[in-house]
């Protein structure tokens, strides 16, 4: 019985039945939910239950009074049409019941590099695909063709099988010429004899070109005319192949950067060890110590002091297209995150294999307090107060519980050719964890407010670098930073004093694909949970009140492109008293998005910058009166393998319990105020609704269509990231997160 579980609904509300549920099978979904439903009947002596299923699939039921000898149902195996199989019984009797989920399906891809229509893979670098499937995968039939090389079959050199995952390694061979598109097909089948074939394509990276006037500083070359390294990039000068040419009898005298300034860099030397720069040349630094000390400039002219050993470098900036007029730069098992400390300096290297996987950054704000002010604001925060104004406070607010986290995955990748950026991808995933738990009380009434009641200072805002690779000579880097304002916005024509409670998590998965020539394709899905949502007040008169918490990450290749994006939770709180003494009130909560490119590639692009919209609103009623649906679930239509979702609002006088139905049939384990359906199949169309109860109280909502096309155009997925193109720019649904593997 693997991973089993069942619900009930009015269980046993005839004490004459018992009934059993048990979930086995030759190969068994990992969870299989059932549900009894006593509420509709379809005739006198008679009951239903439910169990989940998958569209397409095919599954067989069996009796048994005594749990040893069993029975098949009549008119089963029956392959599913919908979300759920609706079975009738008749009460009275004791039966025992076992649902089977046959596998009849082939393997699926879970995960897979090169992605497809991927761009910039190393000609040395390992394929890998991981693939799904419910009894398993049968190794013996693996076959993988890349390029002119294959079928491989188990065995042959450089093909790697360890339990769904099929690994490529070409070994000393490149996969192919520079630049090159290859074509890959695998064929698998899983145990029980059902046969898959994936054929993608990919791009190799180009030939690097690279500017013939460039010093890089902590390279091998470097470090032979007499350059001292240290801190943790200093080993990637390991990675460098030695400099041609003879080395010489002695050491020169040894020089170091001294400090890295916005227009200079200032160079420590010893008697006789002045190193030489010439006007116009560029350079670039291979092992920073800190953040600073990474820069691409040109020489615009030098100073020595020759008195006190140091020679001043005068630059302005130069962009990596200065550098690199053809190549390419992407995650790859090359890659380095270095994590910094308070100061900014590079204090720990992290390995990277396909993805980036980044240090949770986020902020934590609890026990804060904000005042909103006449003419300013106060703000305490982590025990540091900033101010500004010396008006009367209006408004005192205390964090119990105030936070954002998220713990990002990045996959990213960049392309150069002598026009400028050629190709560029980033796409972070994570889980997003958000938390308001608040205090307040109005201190002045009649007086309306709205301002920004904290920023984080620049020198706070954590940040992480990431060397990338090389384009030839040239290291590229990039950064992950994080950043937020905290905002809020009062109406109070009376004193009070309210709390509020608004958390909720999200998973996400969002960034940009780019191709020369094609619109921007903007990658965003999210999946987010229902919230632990509430509050109350005291109050003689008319309030409002709005909190918000702005976050903004910032991914940027050092000196190109990038994206912006913030997923920011905001908590309202609106209440009035009527004339005859009446309370009424409702704390509204909202999670929304937005995302940008970022960078001076894109400055110089006419194209469309930022995508925004709302990931999830609801609200919550102080003193509902009755259960009423305050939003109905909307129609949608989506392309086969898309994700979508319905949801509602509620009034209601106590916490209401929620169950879906499709097509007028009830739906095992879907008991929440959002039903959230991923990668959506023809057996997926239909109508839906929600059944809300609250005490005696019960209402409907509204049917909502989902309408699945059999046929499109646009049903392709450009950036192989699992989400079709059509489906990315569809701001109006949302999706589960995708691999950026």
């Amino acid at each position: 019985m693997k991973g089993f579980h069942f619900e009930t609904v009015n269980y046993l509300r005839s004490l004459c039945l018992a009934v059993i549920f048990i979930g086995c099978a030759s190969a068994v979904t990992p969870q299989i939910a059932t549900q009894f439903d006593f509420s509709s009947d379809t005739m006198p002596g008679a009951r239903k239950f439910y169990f989940e299923t998958i569209p397409g699939h095919c599954y067989t039921l069996l009796r048994s009074t005594d749990l040893t000898n069993w029975a098949p149902v009549s008119g089963y195996p029956q392959v599913a049409n919908s979300l759920s199989i609706e079975h009738t019984f008749a009460q009275g009797t004791k039966e025992f019941f076992r649902v089977q989920h046959f596998d009849d399906q082939a393997p699926t891809v879970e995960a897979q590099y090169p992605a497809v229509n991927g761009f910039a893979v190393g000609r040395f670098a390992d394929l890998s695909v991981e693939l799904s499937d419910a009894s398993g995968i049968d190794p013996s039939s693996i076959r993988l063709t890349v390029g002119p090389v294959g079928p491989l079959v188990p065995g042959a050199a450089g093909l790697t099988i360890s339990g769904n995952t099929i690994t490529y390694d070409s070994g000393d061979a490149a996969l192919g010429p520079w630049g090159a598109t290859l074509s890959a097909t695998l064929v698998a089948a899983d145990t029980l004899g059902h046969i898959f074939t994936h054929t993608w394509s990919f791009r190799l990276e180009p030939q690097p070109q690279t500017a013939a006037n460039i010093f890089v500083f902590g390279s091998p070359t470097a470090q032979r005319a007499g350059q001292r390294v240290s801190g943790p990039a200093a080993a990637l000068a390991s990675r460098y192949p030695a400099p041609t040419g003879p080395k010489k009898a002695n050491d020169p005298p040894p020089w170091h950067i001294d400090s890295v300034l916005a227009d200079r860099i200032v160079i420590t030397y010893e008697s006789g060890g002045v190193p030489a720069f010439v006007v116009g040349q560029l350079i670039c630094n291979l092992a920073p110590t800190k953040e600073t000390e990474i820069f691409y400039r040109r020489v615009i002219s030098t100073s020595n002091d020759a008195a006190n050993l140091k020679l001043t470098v005068m630059t302005t900036d130069a962009a990596l297209t200065d550098f690199a007029s053809s190549g390419s730069a992407t995650v790859s098992e090359n890659s380095v995150v270095y994590e910094l400390d308070g100061s900014g300096t590079l204090v720990r290297a992290l390995a990277v294999t396909g993805t980036l996987d980044f240090p949770r950054i986020g902020y934590d704000l609890s026990g804060s307090e904000f005042k909103l002010k006449t003419d300013g604001y106060e703000a305490k925060v982590n025990g540091i107060t900033t101010s500004s104004g010396s008006g009367m406070s209006v408004l005192k607010v205390t964090a119990t519980d105030y936070s954002w986290w998220f713990k990002p995955r990045v996959r990213a990748g960049i392309e150069l050719d002598w026009s400028g950026l050629k190709s560029f991808e980033a796409i972070a995933s994570g889980q997003v964890s958000s938390s308001t738990v608040l205090d307040g009380e109005v201190l002045l009434a009649g007086v309306s407010v709205k301002r920004t009641l904290y920023d984080l200072p620049e020198a706070s805002e954590p940040k992480t670098v990431v060397y990338l690779g090389n384009i030839g000579v040239v290291p590229v880097y990039a950064t992950l930073g994080f950043d937020f304002l905290v905002k809020s916005k009062t109406d109070a024509k009376a004193l009070l004093n309210f709390s509020v409670t608004y958390r909720q998590e999200a998973s996400a998965s969002f960034g940009i694909s780019y191709q020369r020539g094609s619109p921007m394709d903007w990658i965003s899905a999210f999946q987010a949970t229902s919230p632990d949502f509430g509050g109350n007040l005291g109050l003689t008169g008319e309030f409002s009140y709005e909190l918000s918490l702005e976050p903004k990450i910032e991914f940027l290749v050092y000196g190109l492109a990038g994206i912006s994006a913030g997923i920011e939770p905001k908590a309202e709180v609106t209440a009035s008293v009527s004339t005859n003494g009446g309370l009424g009130g409702k704390l509204e909560g909202s999670l929304d998005f937005v995302l940008a490119a970022a960078g001076p590639a894109f400055d110089l692009l006419n194209i469309e910058k930022e995508l925004s919209y709302s990931i999830w609103e609801g609200e919550w009623p102080f003193i509902p009166q009755a259960l009423v649906f305050k939003t109905q679930p909307v129609s949608k239509t989506v392309v086969p393998g898309g994700d979508v979702s319905f949801t509602c609002t509620v009034d209601s006088p106590s916490a209401p319990t929620f169950q879906w139905y499709q097509n007028g049939r009830l739906m095992p384990g879907q008991t929440s105020r959002s039903l959230f359906l991923p990668h959506v199949s023809a057996g997926h169309a239909g109508t839906y609704y929600v059944s809300a109860k609250a005490g005696n109280s019960v209402a409907s909502s509204n049917s909502a269509t989902l309408t699945v096309q059999s046929t499109t155009p646009e049903n392709k997925d450009t950036d192989g990231d699992g989400i079709p193109d059509i489906y990315e720019t569809n701001t109006g649904v949302w999706g589960s997160a995708t691999n950026t593997g």
